[in-house]
């Protein structure tokens, strides 16, 4: 041990030992940027732990002279030149102390216990030669965003909010203002042939400082392991305490993965969620692999919008709704968790059975999973709304919200029901928000300002509805709250004359309006024919307030499952913290 001393061994090897500390700090820091592997970093490491033998040998073998280097004289090492290493250690060490000291505090510091725990996804940038290939580095974004939508713990932005930020040119500490985010998660992909090559980084929005980056490059068959990896990356970087397992992606073959990416795409290109050519897709998908749940749960939403909204879809009638059950048992019996399943059983229960108390249970079991879903929360939030739960309504719709800005459908039920609260001054500001997010929010403005008694400021809002019939309907409904009846008439037969065959729903609201029941229920009946589901969304427009007590309506709310005694046994509640 003396002659280690005396030929400064021990000092080369812990100034060796905190130098390549520093190094392998930096080169942390260096790499990602310009795009070096994990490989890359492992060698170093290898580098520099293999170089401690030779760095201990030579110091054994050599001294430093006021010649340079020489082999070791067997001489004391004189006081000075000790002292000389001794002053190169304590740099070396004050160097990597300071860097640790300003990287971990400074740089980055530890989040407060009650930081924002909220990320947004950005479509990842297609690093391969075809861009016909957008569809699937899309798809990898998505399917990230929605793993981490799994995490009740992390607020997620969801896609038609975070991907209308797309490019290379995107300033981050913009997005994560306009998106209200903390963080904000970006990449690229490249895929060619059966290798693909993922990039994630995390950054601080605010800041825009990376917090962690990685590339992946595997096989397509390692997709669903590199979204794991990337989850539990963000999950530990946030350092986000998970209350149950990490959610992982449901796994199928690279074909039939990149088939679902591409049938995705095609249902949001079109900007149809029944789009037909979708649904043909889908279907493929489910037939190559009958068990991938999100394939299966996709099918029965295409099918649930295409059989309500066009007469002439394949799966209209009978045919559309057996398809949906038949899809949605599958998915649930694989995965019985599932909150987009679980979901749209709950819907086809109520429809089908017109059991409320059955499908708030299902509701329920959707929302555990589904808090950070956007699709669940709208449709849990519709379903609180029709047993005329008006405070679930609010709070779901204002989670949603916060987790989707720009998503429109999300506004109806939540301004409906802070009017049927009596709470129109809070109405009006989220109906103008409405307005001021896209074009078509109106309406839901004109009808706030109407009950106001704004009659005049509701009038210029119903006059900037495009539709022409949607237009004369609401400006119609107007002069009956003005009371001017004779004009009232006017308009009326007007609307009827021109849109009231193509609009039996709007005649059946002006007609109970203004008092003739008969009229009301012979349109009414229009609407519903042999199904009433649709009653749901009848039950609470207070303009059918003439028509509550008359034994036809209340023999509507019983055909619908929709009586008091009915929505009573539901005995809907929320999650804890909601």
């Amino acid at each position: 041990m003396s002659e280690l001393k005396r030929r400064g061994v021990l000092r080369v090897v812990l100034a060796y030992l905190a130098a390549g500390w520093l190094l392998l700090q930096i080169a942390d820091l260096v790499f990602p940027a310009y795009g070096f592997s994990a490989e890359a970093m492992a060698t170093l490491i290898a580098i520099v732990a293999i170089g401690i033998v030779p760095a201990a040998i030579l110091a054994w073998v050599f001294e430093w002279t006021s010649a340079g280097l020489a082999r070791d004289s067997g001489a004391v090492v004189p006081v000075e030149r000790a002292k000389s290493m001794d002053r190169v250690i304590i740099v070396i060490l004050t160097i990597a102390i300071a860097y640790f000291a300003i990287d971990k505090f400074i740089l980055d510091p530890p989040p407060p216990v009650d930081s924002d725990k909220s990320i947004a996804v950005l479509p990842f940038i297609n690093m391969s030669s075809d861009p016909e290939q957008d569809y699937f580095s899309d798809g990898i974004s998505e399917e990230l965003l929605n793993l981490l939508a799994g995490v009740k713990e992390l607020r997620v932005i969801s896609r038609s909010s975070s991907f209308a930020y797309r490019g290379d040119d995107i300033y981050v500490p913009d997005v994560s203002k306009a998106l209200n985010v903390a963080y904000v998660l970006e990449g690229s992909v490249r895929k060619a042939g059966n290798r693909i090559r993922i990039t994630a980084q995390l950054i601080e929005g605010r800041s825009d400082k990376h917090i962690w980056s990685e590339t992946y490059d595997r096989t397509l068959q390692d997709v669903f392991a590199i979204q794991d990896e990337v989850s539990a990356q963000i999950i530990d970087q946030l350092r986000i305490e998970l209350i149950g397992e990490a959610p992982h992606a449901y796994r199928t073959d690279p074909e039939t993965y990149a088939l679902f990416l591409r049938g995705k795409q095609q249902i949001l290109k079109s900007g149809l969620m029944g789009d037909i050519e979708g649904a043909r897709l889908m279907e493929e998908v489910v037939a190559r692999d009958p068990d991938y749940v999100p394939a299966l749960v996709r099918l029965s939403l295409i099918i649930w919008y295409e059989r309500n909204n066009h007469d002439d879809s394949p799966y209209a009638g009978e045919f559309g709704e057996n398809r949906i059950i038949e899809l949605v048992e599958r998915a649930l019996e694989i995965d019985p968790d599932n909150a987009n399943a679980n979901t749209q059983m709950a819907w086809s229960v109520f429809f089908t059975t017109h059991d409320a108390a059955a499908a708030a249970e299902l509701f329920e079991k959707a929302l555990k999973k589904g808090l950070g879903d956007i699709d669940v929360l709208r449709m849990v939030a519709a379903f609180a709304f029709t047993i005329g739960d008006f405070e679930a309504c609010i709070a779901l719709s204002r989670r949603a919200l916060a987790r989707d800005p720009a998503c429109v459908n999300c506004y109806y039920n939540y301004i409906d029901s802070l009017r049927h609260l009596g709470r129109l001054d809070e109405a009006e500001q989220i109906a103008r928000q409405r307005v001021a997010l896209a074009p078509g929010g109106f309406r839901g403005l004109g009808v706030v300002l109407l009950e106001k008694g704004d009659f005049d400021a509701a009038d210029d809002a119903f006059a900037q509805i495009s539709y022409d019939g949607e237009r004369l309907f609401f400006q119609t409904r107007a002069l009956y709250a003005r009371g001017d009846i004779a004009e009232f008439e006017t308009l009326l037969s007007k609307f009827i004359d021109e849109f009231g065959a193509d609009m039996p729903w709007q005649v059946a609201i002006l007609m109970a309006m203004s008092g003739d029941e008969e009229a009301a229920f012979e349109h009414l009946n229009m609407v519903f024919g042999e199904s009433v589901d649709m009653f749901a969304f009848a039950l609470r427009n207070p303009l059918f307030e003439n028509l509550h007590g008359d034994p036809r309506w209340e023999h509507l709310k019983a055909r619908a499952g929709l009586t008091d005694a009915q929505i009573a046994a539901a005995n809907f509640t929320l999650p804890d913290g909601l």
